[in-house]
This record gives C-alpha cells, structure tokens and sequence, in this order.
C-alpha cells in the first residue's frame, strides 16, 4: 500500500467548502468549521489527499480504523457523513465505485496550496483594485 501523505499544506476546494489535509477539518464557504466525527474526518482527509483516484475500501479501513475491527458498515456510514456535511446528496463529490472503493472529485478547482491560494487571493485583490479605479 502507498503511504498517502494527509499532512501537507495544501486544501482542497469542494463545492461550497474547503477541506484541510493539515488539520483534517472541514470548512464552509464563510470559514465555519463543519462538524464531523473523527472517522469521517479522517476518511474526508485521507480521499482529499488523493482527489480523483481510487482509495480502496481496504485502504480506508486500514487507515482510518487503524488496529480496530470494523466492517464495511462502518466505512459506509462514514462515507455517509461526509457526502451529508458536504450536500453531496447525488453522489458525485463522493464517489462510489462498487466493490472498490471511493474516489473524491474536487469539482471547484480541486488542490490548492495555502501559499498559492494566497498568491490567487492576492492578484484578485489586486484586479479588483485596477477595476474600481478605471
């Protein structure tokens, strides 16, 4: 198994939200931190880190579950909350691929690093500033 890194810098923009491979948390379009149990904060992190590949089922469990017994339940009910705290209600974010595993699509511009999203937000501000004073 490939060791996925989920502690870099970088977010990942999801719809209306922001996921942090760093902190492992969820964030709203306003900057709220959306709730989620552990688990399913995991999971969320561990797809991020990969955003549109396979992670298998086996994978998931291994990491997010490490030492502990579950079954696929477990895994689905996780995969559950996190296609809720996202409104994921057609799936698509959250992808299920059957007897596999899960894929994350990014569908708003997907990885960003915090300094490159800083560098974006800086030159918008900038343009913006160009715009009102034309």
């Amino acid at each position: 198994m490939d060791e996925i890194d989920t502690k870099s810098d970088e977010i990942i923009h999801l719809g209306d939200f922001w996921a942090s491979l760093k902190t492992k948390e969820l964030q709203s379009g306003n900057g709220e931190i959306v709730p989620l149990r552990s688990q399913s904060t995991g999971g969320l992190a561990l797809l991020a880190a990969t955003p549109g590949q396979l992670v298998a089922k086996e994978t998931l469990i291994e990491i997010v579950w490490a030492d502990t017994f579950v079954t696929d339940d477990s895994l689905v009910q996780c995969i559950g909350d996190i296609r809720k705290a996202l409104g994921d209600t057609d799936r698509k974010i959250v992808e299920t691929v059957p007897k596999k595993g899960y894929r994350l699509n990014a569908p708003n511009g997907g990885v960003a690093r915090r300094g490159s999203l800083a560098v974006v937000l800086g030159w918008l501000a900038v343009a913006i500033v160009f715009v009102v004073v034309a």
